[in-house]
Protein backbone atom coordinates (compact mmCIF):
# COMPACT_ATOMS: atom_id res chain seq x y z
CA UNK A 1 0.00 0.00 0.00
CA UNK A 2 2.78 2.54 0.68
CA UNK A 3 4.50 1.06 -2.31
CA UNK A 4 1.50 2.68 -4.34
CA UNK A 5 1.53 6.32 -3.02
CA UNK A 6 5.41 7.14 -2.89
CA UNK A 7 4.51 5.68 -6.74
CA UNK A 8 2.18 8.10 -7.22
CA UNK A 9 4.07 10.84 -5.29
CA UNK A 10 6.96 10.12 -7.43
CA UNK A 11 4.88 10.66 -10.92
CA UNK A 12 3.12 13.65 -9.43
CA UNK A 13 7.21 15.18 -8.75
CA UNK A 14 7.67 13.75 -12.38
CA UNK A 15 4.73 15.42 -14.27
CA UNK A 16 5.27 19.20 -12.11
CA UNK A 17 8.59 19.92 -11.90
CA UNK A 18 8.25 23.36 -11.01
CA UNK A 19 5.97 22.99 -8.04
CA UNK A 20 7.93 19.96 -6.76
CA UNK A 21 11.17 21.95 -7.28
CA UNK A 22 9.37 25.38 -5.66
CA UNK A 23 7.72 22.84 -2.61
CA UNK A 24 11.60 21.46 -2.00
CA UNK A 25 13.66 24.60 -1.94
CA UNK A 26 10.79 26.14 0.53
CA UNK A 27 10.69 23.16 3.01
CA UNK A 28 15.03 23.26 3.09
CA UNK A 29 14.93 26.88 3.51
CA UNK A 30 12.23 26.49 6.47
CA UNK A 31 14.35 23.53 7.75
CA UNK A 32 17.03 25.87 7.74
CA UNK A 33 15.68 28.64 9.18
CA UNK A 34 14.33 26.82 11.94
CA UNK A 35 17.69 24.88 12.53
CA UNK A 36 19.25 28.38 12.76
CA UNK A 37 16.65 30.06 15.09
CA UNK A 38 17.41 26.99 17.47
CA UNK A 39 21.22 27.41 17.44
CA UNK A 40 20.49 31.76 18.47
CA UNK A 41 18.07 30.41 21.35
CA UNK A 42 20.13 27.84 22.63
CA UNK A 43 23.49 29.95 22.55
CA UNK A 44 21.44 33.10 24.82
CA UNK A 45 20.22 30.71 27.36
CA UNK A 46 23.63 28.46 27.82
CA UNK A 47 25.49 31.79 27.63
CA UNK A 48 27.72 32.40 31.16
CA UNK A 49 26.22 29.34 32.78
CA UNK A 50 29.53 27.88 34.14
CA UNK A 51 29.05 31.15 36.92
CA UNK A 52 27.81 29.14 40.44
CA UNK A 53 24.70 31.12 40.82
CA UNK A 54 24.79 32.53 37.92
CA UNK A 55 21.46 33.20 37.60
CA UNK A 56 21.80 35.72 40.36
CA UNK A 57 24.31 37.96 39.33
CA UNK A 58 23.63 41.16 37.81
CA UNK A 59 25.61 43.91 35.81
CA UNK A 60 24.03 47.50 35.79
CA UNK A 61 24.69 49.58 33.01
CA UNK A 62 23.97 52.84 31.45
CA UNK A 63 21.24 53.69 29.26
CA UNK A 64 20.85 57.40 28.52
CA UNK A 65 19.00 59.36 25.41
CA UNK A 66 21.09 62.06 24.08
CA UNK A 67 19.55 64.49 22.06
CA UNK A 68 16.85 61.70 20.92
CA UNK A 69 19.36 59.18 19.96
CA UNK A 70 20.12 56.60 22.36
CA UNK A 71 22.94 55.76 24.45
CA UNK A 72 24.54 52.90 25.88
CA UNK A 73 27.82 52.71 28.37
CA UNK A 74 28.61 49.36 30.23
CA UNK A 75 29.24 50.85 33.46
CA UNK A 76 27.49 53.34 35.98
CA UNK A 77 29.00 56.38 38.39
CA UNK A 78 31.18 55.57 41.55
CA UNK A 79 28.70 55.73 44.02
CA UNK A 80 25.54 53.56 42.66
CA UNK A 81 27.14 50.52 44.11
CA UNK A 82 26.97 51.51 47.50
CA UNK A 83 23.33 52.84 46.87
CA UNK A 84 22.20 49.82 45.33
CA UNK A 85 23.64 48.01 48.52
CA UNK A 86 21.67 50.28 51.03
CA UNK A 87 19.08 50.72 49.52
CA UNK A 88 17.49 47.91 47.44
CA UNK A 89 16.46 44.79 48.82
CA UNK A 90 18.22 41.72 48.07
CA UNK A 91 21.45 42.63 47.05
CA UNK A 92 24.10 40.63 48.94
CA UNK A 93 26.96 41.65 47.45
CA UNK A 94 27.98 44.65 45.04
CA UNK A 95 31.64 44.51 43.65
CA UNK A 96 32.42 47.50 41.63
CA UNK A 97 35.26 46.61 38.79
CA UNK A 98 36.77 48.69 35.84
CA UNK A 99 37.89 46.45 32.80
CA UNK A 100 40.90 48.16 30.43
CA UNK A 101 42.20 46.91 27.38
CA UNK A 102 46.18 46.58 27.00
CA UNK A 103 47.18 48.67 29.87
CA UNK A 104 50.27 49.30 31.01
CA UNK A 105 50.46 47.07 34.51
CA UNK A 106 52.90 48.11 37.27
CA UNK A 107 53.04 47.31 40.55
CA UNK A 108 55.51 49.00 42.97
CA UNK A 109 57.84 47.03 44.87
CA UNK A 110 59.53 46.94 48.18
CA UNK A 111 62.53 48.15 46.86
CA UNK A 112 60.40 51.36 44.92
CA UNK A 113 61.29 49.86 41.39
CA UNK A 114 58.06 49.26 39.88
CA UNK A 115 57.43 45.71 38.70
CA UNK A 116 56.21 45.98 34.69
CA UNK A 117 54.18 43.38 33.30
CA UNK A 118 53.77 42.72 30.08
CA UNK A 119 50.84 43.75 27.87
CA UNK A 120 48.02 42.30 28.78
CA UNK A 121 44.35 41.86 27.62
CA UNK A 122 41.46 41.99 29.79
CA UNK A 123 42.91 43.60 33.01
CA UNK A 124 40.21 44.61 35.52
CA UNK A 125 40.44 46.88 38.36
CA UNK A 126 38.11 45.06 41.41
CA UNK A 127 38.54 44.96 45.09
CA UNK A 128 38.19 41.40 47.03
CA UNK A 129 34.14 41.44 46.79
CA UNK A 130 34.93 40.07 43.21
CA UNK A 131 35.58 36.58 44.72
CA UNK A 132 32.22 36.84 46.53
CA UNK A 133 30.29 36.61 43.03
CA UNK A 134 32.32 34.65 40.58
CA UNK A 135 34.54 31.51 41.78
CA UNK A 136 37.71 30.43 40.51
CA UNK A 137 40.06 27.45 41.56
CA UNK A 138 43.22 28.68 43.32
CA UNK A 139 45.90 27.50 42.89
CA UNK A 140 48.29 29.42 45.32
CA UNK A 141 47.04 32.22 47.94
CA UNK A 142 43.13 32.16 49.64
CA UNK A 143 40.12 33.79 48.25
CA UNK A 144 39.72 35.25 51.84
CA UNK A 145 43.00 37.26 51.97
CA UNK A 146 43.01 38.31 48.48
CA UNK A 147 42.62 41.98 47.38
CA UNK A 148 42.82 43.41 51.02
CA UNK A 149 45.95 45.80 50.40
CA UNK A 150 46.43 47.70 47.60
CA UNK A 151 48.40 46.68 44.63
CA UNK A 152 47.54 42.91 44.89
CA UNK A 153 47.55 41.51 41.92
CA UNK A 154 45.75 38.36 41.46
CA UNK A 155 46.73 36.16 37.82
CA UNK A 156 44.88 33.81 36.07
CA UNK A 157 46.52 32.32 33.60
CA UNK A 158 43.62 30.40 31.90
CA UNK A 159 42.42 33.84 30.75
CA UNK A 160 45.40 36.00 30.97
CA UNK A 161 43.64 38.24 33.17
CA UNK A 162 45.11 40.53 35.51
CA UNK A 163 42.79 41.78 38.54
CA UNK A 164 44.22 44.73 40.39
CA UNK A 165 42.98 46.44 43.78
CA UNK A 166 43.98 50.31 43.31
CA UNK A 167 44.81 52.56 45.77
CA UNK A 168 41.41 54.57 45.85
CA UNK A 169 38.18 52.83 44.75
Amino acid sequence: MFKNYFKIALRGFGRQKLFTFINVVGLSIGISAAVVIYLIVHFDFTFDKFHKDGDRIYRVVTNSVYQGAPGFNSGICGPMGGALKNQVTGVQVVAPFFTLSQPDVSIPSKDNVPVKFKKQDNVILADGQYFKIFEYKWLAGSVKSVLNAPNQVVSKKVFSRFIIRPDDW
